[in-house]
């Protein structure tokens, strides 16, 4: 599950990997162990978030298609990168930098004006393993589809410097998706999209691309040599964990037009599909999953939404989410929850927001966000009206400690406006 302790249970999991699941699970009590000052309030069941947006951000223009919480300086505090399209000024980046104590003021990058108006997606990752984020756009121009990355100099300001590549990828690559996948501890690229093609525009034998990082921001595409190829169309989004108890990251993959599949590391970052004897068979409209151990069993189980689930697969009428228990050698079988919502959803995050060492999870459906308190074990009890500060539709969030309380913090961007919200977590 989540705390400090996590890392005393699997302490051969590499360095980028542990960050993934603080980022997601812990850093509520990350500090913990050597602080003088409880992080945790008398009753973990006060927690909230509070909307902090007026007085925490600058006001942004236009509307928002992405959000990143960064490091993109030496001070560690969570900075925010936007993009964003303003009425008749096009794509545009904004660069938020945190005072430390979860203000944000606008910082100037001229070198990425230009860069957005190609731009289909971006994400953030250190891939020169400084500790600091550099910022991978990914792009179509008149050769196809690439991927370019802007090297942050430690102010938050990025520039690309002479000789720094540009990736060309597959035709029909929409998401960039940053990982160590090789355990060498420094950050990979899996590349994934909906529809993938080759050069000739047939279907693509392998749907992702994996280009392999040197540690100094070199990247080659080792997909044919480490993935295995036809292993499904339309795969919306990776989750990366450890499955199969073996300390080395696996891939989860979404897919939205077909089931499911698992992709187990070898340890070495070669991958074998095992879904056909791993998975339930389930069909459905897949839209995201996340990874918890629900059980405390000391492995990583799944939760799944999706905007359909076909009859034969439900478990019961009108089921959009179910949960994937994990054996610990990596083979699942579906458990439902008929708590959760009855109408499809888009995504779901799951973490330990009130400190009390069970799994919370925050799931997003058109008619608002939900939160659920996890009781322990598979339960859940629906504490939305408590917990969050808006019941509006929210396209996306992402997390991040803004203000150094060791609590995750919520960026959300409105699905109606596209507008953003700032939340802070609070406990009483």
């Amino acid at each position: 599950m989540k705390d400090w302790k996590l890392i005393s249970k699997i302490p051969s999991l590499p360095f980028p990997f542990l960050i993934k699941a603080v980022g997601f699970l812990v850093i509520l009590f990350g500090l913990a162990g050597c602080s003088n000052t409880p992080l945790i309030g008398d009753d973990p069941k006060t927690q909230r978030f509070a909307d902090v947006t007026t007085r925490a951000l600058p006001k942004v223009s236009g509307s928002i298609l992405q959000a990143h919480f960064a490091t993109l300086n030496p001070d560690n505090a969570k900075d925010l990168v936007l993009f964003t399209k303003e009425r008749g000024a096009g794509l545009n980046f904004v660069v938020l930098m945190n005072n430390g104590k979860g203000r944000f003021q606008r910082k100037d990058n001229k070198n990425l004006i230009s860069a957005a108006a190609d731009t289909l997606f971006f994400t953030v990752a250190d891939l020169n393993s400084d500790r600091i984020s550099e910022l991978i756009l990914l792009q179509k121009d008149a050769k196809g589809t690439r991927a370019r990355i802007f090297v942050n100099n430690g102010k938050g300001y990025f520039y690309r410097p002479e000789g720094t590549q540009d990736l060309r990828l597959n035709s029909g690559i929409d998401r960039i998706n940053p990982m160590d996948l090789d355990s060498d501890h420094d950050v990979d690229l899996l590349f994934t999209g909906k529809k993938v093609t080759d050069k000739n525009g047939k279907e693509a034998e392998y749907p992702m691309q994996l280009f392999i990082n040197n540690g100094k921001a070199r990247l080659v595409d080792r997909t044919a040599t480490l993935m295995p190829p036809h292993v499904g169309q339309g795969v919306t989004f990776p989750v990366f964990a450890d499955y199969d108890g073996d300390s080395v990251v696996d891939i989860f993959l979404v897919s939205e037009r077909g089931p499911n599949r698992l992709l187990i590391n070898n340890g070495l970052g070669q991958f074998t599909d095992t879904s056909d004897r791993a998975l339930p068979g389930v069909i459905g409209k897949n839209t995201h999953a996340d990874w918890a151990d629900f059980d405390d069993d000391k492995d990583n189980d799944l939760l799944v939404t999706t905007r359909g689930i076909k009859k034969s697969s439900q478990s019961y009428p009108s089921e959009y989410t179910y949960l994937l228990e994990n054996d610990g050698r990596g083979k699942f079988k579906k458990r439902p929850m008929k708590t959760f919502p009855n109408i499809p959803s888009r995504r779901v995050y799951l973490l330990d927001a009130d400190g009390n060492e069970t799994v919370d999870a925050l799931i997003l459906t058109h008619k608002g966000p939900h939160f659920f308190a996890g009781l322990g074990g598979w339960s859940f009890a629906i504490k939305s009206k408590a917990r969050l500060p808006s019941a509006s539709p929210v396209l996306e969030m992402t997390f991040g400690d803004i203000n150094g309380d060791h609590y995750l913090d919520v960026f959300a961007i409105n699905s109606n406006r596209r507008s953003g919200r700032l939340w802070v977590s609070l406990i009483d």
